[in-house]
């Protein structure tokens, strides 16, 4: 408000001077010659002072305390990019002097006063060099849950709906990932990521059904799944859109939106050992080592936002998936089925994946890094199909599939 209402003053003092015939300066009277001088210095204090986003303060250049060299100090001090020629003032003097006004709302209809978007890459500033990019290693923890079940026919419309159900719980991991990116033109990214994760703890529980909705349990073993593994890869890329500096980011600076696609592979490869059956109540059993596979591969599609503020940055990401998923199994104690593939399943599905990540800037090109992924995967309606040893198949609804991971993890990016 200071500087709309000096800015007012200052374009009264204007047409003032010009129709009025006499300007006052230190209280003298001065010459029509001086007077458009002195007019075409004001605006032009006017106009650096506005551009300049307050680094040229109105006391270094305007005041009545003014010297010619110091104000050619302080306008050699204001960037290329925030300087523009202010416009002239002729015999017409008003038309001119109007014109001035509306420059606060120039014909691109932004106020040079409080700019918030930002207009783009500034081949200038580092931030927009033509060719950056990222490399982040990461180390944590992680911990899933993973479950199946079939119906007792190809439609699922017999009793029992659910006939056999196989419960992986409380998976427990330790995971390292790597991800990268690379920018181009400051809008064009190219990104890729892999992980491997090594479980070392976890149960399984294989129930049987004979009534509809869970019901006559006639068979349970709690057994071990405290080995095993599990890997993934995904590459994609997109177009990032600049969001500039806004309040309602937290007042994030640099903020980015970047929209992706890409393909992705996710495997979970589960060992089964320690056998106890629980009904009926048998107890523990020796040679348990039973095997299944799931592997999920399909397109997505997804978003980023990145900010920063001060030397900390931060990411949220979202993408979603369309998956094909494969599962097969070695049940090593089944005489009855075949080895090494007993049976094998096939659904279509979706993955919900997010990630949140939060960095502190250690020196211009490294980072801390801390990072949290959450997965959601879901597949319906396949089939399940058995191997038997006589040579037979028999195949039966795969009702579902359910695969959740939730992993936390530290380590640090290069930036370049």
């Amino acid at each position: 408000m200071p500087q709309k209402l000096t800015m007012v003053f200052l374009l009264w003092v204007l047409v003032y001077g010009t129709y009025g015939g006499t300007i006052v300066c230190a209280r003298q009277t001065v010459t029509k010659e001086e007077r458009f001088a002195l007019m075409d210095r004001e605006m032009d204090c006017l106009t650096q002072h506005v551009n300049s986003n307050n680094e040229v303060t109105w006391q270094n250049t305007c005041s009545d305390h003014y010297v010619r060299t110091e104000y050619q100090i302080a306008k050699a001090e204001v960037p290329e990019d925030h300087y523009a020629p202010p416009p002239t003032v002729d015999d017409s003097g008003l038309k001119d002097v109007y014109e001035f006004a509306q420059y606060d709302n120039a014909a691109d209809g932004m106020d040079y006063n409080s700019v918030n978007v930002m207009p783009g890459p500034d081949w200038d500033n580092e931030e927009f060099r033509p060719l950056q990019g990222e490399f982040q290693i990461l180390g944590g923890y992680r911990f899933d849950d993973f479950n199946w079940n079939i119906a007792s026919d190809i439609t699922g419309g017999a009793t029992p709906d659910i006939l056999s159900e196989l419960t992986w719980s409380d998976l427990k991991m330790t995971q390292i990932k790597a991800e990268g990116n690379i920018v181009f033109l400051g809008y064009f990214v190219i990104d890729g990521s892999g992980s491997y994760a090594d479980i070392y703890d976890g149960d399984n529980q294989d129930s049987d059904y004979l009534g509809n909705d869970r019901t006559l349990e006639f068979s349970r073993s709690n057994n071990k799944s405290d080995d095993g593994e599990s890997l993934g890869w995904s590459a994609g890329g997109g177009l990032r859109l600049p969001l500039g500096s806004d309040p309602m980011f937290f007042g994030a600076e640099d903020v980015w939106l970047t929209v992706l696609g890409g393909y992705a592979y996710n495997e979970l490869n589960l060992i089964i050992t320690d056998g106890f059956q629980t009904i009926p109540a048998a107890g523990s059993f020796a040679g348990l080592h039973s095997s299944y596979w799931a592997e999920w591969e399909g397109p997505w599609a997804g978003i980023e936002l990145k900010g920063s503020m001060n030397r900390l940055l931060g990411a949220f990401r979202f993408e979603y998936h369309w998956a094909d998923y494969y599962g097969s199994a070695n049940w090593n104690l089944r005489t009855d089925f075949q080895h090494p593939k007993s049976f094998e399943q096939e659904a279509d599905g979706r993955g919900l994946v997010f990630n949140l990540s939060t960095s502190y800037k250690l020196t211009e090109n490294f980072t801390l890094d801390f990072q949290a992924d959450i997965m959601d995967w879901k597949a319906t309606g396949g089939i399940d199909r058995v191997f038997f040893s006589s040579g037979a198949i028999s195949e039966t609804r795969y009702n579902e599939v359910n695969w959740e991971s939730l992993a936390f993890m530290l380590g640090s990016s290069y930036r370049f």
